[in-house]
């Protein structure tokens, strides 16, 4: 039986029980996926909750490198209203062949979907839905939800913060 996110957070150390019942409540008033939630919070870097989603989802995780410099020919190797329909992002891309950026890349659903229009193999990778939905807006212009909107100084605030209390001795 797959564990849940919370659960496997729990055991590697990452958050408390407390925390967690901290970031589920953060999730109820303002939405978003709870590892969204722990990120927002400064309690869990994105680095150590990709690693422990790619763990449960047994794929590879986007690093933030993947992110940098996608040529034009990789975000147009999937349409434009799937990008915005399913929150994915193409990070590299070759005649037959995909990789797909996905908050959950277990949902066949979205890989089948997306083969069949790009007539090509999806190979998924888990990324956070901070990312992904930043990633989007920067390079397609295709606008965050409010909810995923933060002023220059939040997001640097949190990145210390996540610094600052993550160890990777944990």
């Amino acid at each position: 039986m797959k564990k849940n996110l919370g659960t496997l957070l729990i055991e590697s150390g990452l958050i408390t029980k407390k925390l967690l019942g901290e970031a589920l409540q953060r999730q109820v008033i303002f939405g978003g996926r709870l590892g969204t939630n722990l990120i927002e919070m400064g309690a869990v870097p994105e680095e150590a909750l990709l690693k422990v989603l790619s763990g449960q989802h047994r794929v590879p995780y986007a690093e933030s490198r993947h992110f940098e410099n996608i040529p034009g020919y990789v975000l147009e190797s999937i349409p434009r209203d799937l990008l915005e329909k399913f929150l994915v992002i193409p990070i590299r891309a070759t005649k037959n062949r995909v990789t797909l950026a996905m908050t959950n890349p277990t949902r066949l659903d979205v890989i089948d979907e997306v083969s069949f229009r790009t007539n090509k193999v999806i190979d998924p990778i888990i990324a956070t839905e901070l990312r992904i939905t930043r990633e989007l807006e920067r390079y397609l212009g295709i606008r965050r939800a409010a909810r995923f909107i933060s002023t220059r100084s939040e997001e640097r605030r949190v990145g210390k913060e996540c610094r600052s209390r993550w160890s990777p001795y944990h």
